[in-house]
């Protein structure tokens, strides 16, 4: 997978510049190395976008969930501007986007929920 481009779509998604980003590479790096495990076949080329979308969708909700367990949830510093709001509505859209970047790659991954068990 190509970690630079997910990494231009997360910083996009949660609105870091990227060298804010930098520190959270590693998210998308792991949302990668999961899709991965979940691919069922090699896509094709013209499924790249939807699955690096995804990937980075699930990099940003766990930015999400990481901002809010460190207690800064929905804070914006820009300069010697701060603004806050409220951590679960970050992390609420955080997940209805990941949900639907995944929902829109149902065809491609396999579910780890599914399990087929003979009587």
């Amino acid at each position: 997978m190509d970690i630079e481009h997910i990494f231009d779509i997360f910083c996009r998604l949660t609105g870091l510049a990227k060298t804010e980003a930098a520190g959270f590479r590693f998210l998308c790096e792991g949302a990668a190395g999961y899709l991965n495990t979940r691919l069922a076949a090699a896509p094709d080329r013209k499924d790249l976008n939807r699955i690096f979308f995804a990937a980075a969708a699930l990099a940003c909700y766990r930015y999400s969930l990481m901002c809010m367990t460190e207690g800064n949830g929905g804070e914006i510093k820009i300069g010697d501007v701060s603004m806050k709001s409220s951590g679960m509505k970050q992390v609420d859209s955080a997940e209805k986007l990941c949900h639907e970047a995944f929902r829109e790659i149902s065809d491609l991954i396999t579910d780890p929920e599914f399990v087929f068990k003979g009587v």
